[in-house]
């Protein structure tokens, strides 16, 4: 089911001598498909209080906690700082019988390695072992969370990008690992390639996920992000519609492969200042004219869109 009932549009209201950027939804009587245990789980910190209850909230939706490469390779050459990386992991769990799903993003040169390198490559195996020193540790010191890796197993768009993931070389990270957490972020927007390619898109990396999950008994949560990946060179830093973002997270939710599904997204927010950089690079909203939105407004906007009877989020 599209989301076809879902309708945005944008309007200018005044707050005192402020005019800020409003999303305003015609919500239908529809809402999105989702399976019965499928959460969509958000980085709360990121948010309002308004937001915050929602998570609290609504079955649908739950939380994540972030793991950043700086409280992990701070000088980004490689070395892992344990008691840094310990540290900030005490901050987010900070007692020892704490639970939650840990979010742990590592993309400098030990990712770079691992994507680039074949397996029996030496720089390949020195990655490997350090994402699995970082898993263990983190395990050991808090050992009732749940601890995914970010971009595991690798992305492909394209068949040649299959490669990456040749002889299955991040099975020896995942399996370590809570659940796996591929990304699965827009790289191009259906404008640009159509509907079918957008979706063959998820298919086949989930189909790869799955195939991974099934092997190590572990759940898929991949990441989704409302923004299209900077990398595009046309639609790069690009708001996603309300109605292309549910029909993402609707398809994901409800595909399966052999039976298995992926049991939730994680949805990625970045900060204040990589959003607006994002809104530069795209200048979707000025060169209308508009004002660029805040993350709440978006985000509460994506929300009402994928589930109108939301609670805690004001007048439905």
């Amino acid at each position: 089911m599209l989301i076809s009932k879902f309708k945005g549009f944008f309007s200018l209201r005044l707050i005192g001598s402020l005019a800020f950027l409003v999303l305003i939804f015609t919500v239908g009587s529809c809402q999105v498909n989702l399976p019965k245990n499928f959460k969509i789980r958000l980085l709360e910190t990121k948010y309002n209080d308004q937001i915050k209850q929602a998570i609290g909230s609504n079955d649908f939706l739950g939380s994540y906690k972030y793991l950043g490469g700086y409280s992990i390779d701070p000088k980004k050459n490689g070395t892992i700082d344990i008691d840094l990386m310990l540290d900030a992991v005490e901050k987010l769990f900070p007692n020892e019988e704490d639970a939650g799903l840990l979010s742990v993003n590592l993309e400098g040169v030990l990712y770079r390695n691992l994507k680039n390198n074949a397996l029996e490559n030496k720089k390949a195996n020195e990655s490997i072992e350090k994402y699995r020193l970082i898993i263990s540790k983190i395990k050991e010191f808090r050992p009732n969370i749940q601890v995914g890796i970010y971009g595991f197993p690798f992305t492909f768009f394209y068949d040649s990008q299959r490669k990456y993931n040749a002889d299955d070389k991040v099975k020896r990270i995942l399996e370590l690992c809570d659940y796996i957490s591929p990304s699965l972020y827009s790289q191009y927007p259906v404008k640009e390639i159509g509907i079918e390619k957008n979706n063959n898109f998820f298919k086949e990396n989930l189909i790869y996920s799955l195939k991974l999950g099934a092997e190590l008994d572990k759940p898929v949560i991949p990441y989704v992000w409302h923004i299209v990946h900077p990398s595009n060179k046309k639609h790069g830093g690009e708001v996603l519609s309300v109605d292309e973002m549910a029909a993402n997270i609707e398809y994901i939710a409800n595909f399966k492969s052999n039976g298995r599904s992926a049991e939730g997204v994680i949805w990625w927010e970045s900060s204040d200042a990589g959003l607006q950089s994002y809104f530069e690079q795209s200048g979707q909203f000025t060169s209308k004219g508009l004002p660029n939105p805040n993350k709440n407004d978006l985000i509460e906007g994506y929300l009402k869109g994928i589930n109108p009877q939301i609670k805690s989020l004001g007048k439905n």
